[in-house]
């Protein structure tokens, strides 16, 4: 038998500066499409938008969002960008099926948070079934 110590991670509580609520079905079509693209995505917010770009061989793609088009909602009281890996941003939308809306929130030092809520037909609040995936940035070297 092997003993295995292992090191408890703990994200605790905070609030996000950086917030944006999405369609989740639009969410997991743009996360397969950048890790089409490339191993990484920057994630950038400021003010009321927000902007996903991916870098690939010689390919270079980006979306932006603005808050109140469609049906994305973002609110960001200061400006931030990350970096993260695209393949984890792909698993974690295969939640969608769960959820209409994805939630993602970011804070500088602080992993990115992606939440599914889902409406549960027991539950006496909306907000008391979800989802939650955490994300490290990528660190550059």
């Amino acid at each position: 038998m092997i003993d295995v110590e292992r090191e408890h991670l703990d994200i605790p509580d905070c609030e996000y500066t950086c917030k944006c609520v999405m369609n989740s079905r639009r969410f997991q079509e743009f996360a397969k499409y950048l890790h089409s693209i490339g191993d990484t995505v920057v994630i950038s917010m400021n003010k009321d938008v927000i902007k996903l770009e991916a870098e690939g061989d010689g390919i270079k793609a980006s979306k932006t969002f603005h808050d109140g088009v469609g049906d994305v909602r973002v609110m960001s009281t200061e400006p931030l960008s990350q970096m993260f890996a695209t393949r984890y941003l792909v698993l974690f939308s295969k939640a969608t099926a769960l959820a209409q809306d994805v939630s993602i929130n970011l804070s500088a030092g602080i992993p990115l948070s992606v939440k599914f809520n889902f409406a549960d037909s027991l539950a006496m609040n909306d907000g008391d079934s979800f989802i939650n995936f955490y994300l490290a940035p990528n660190i550059e070297d």
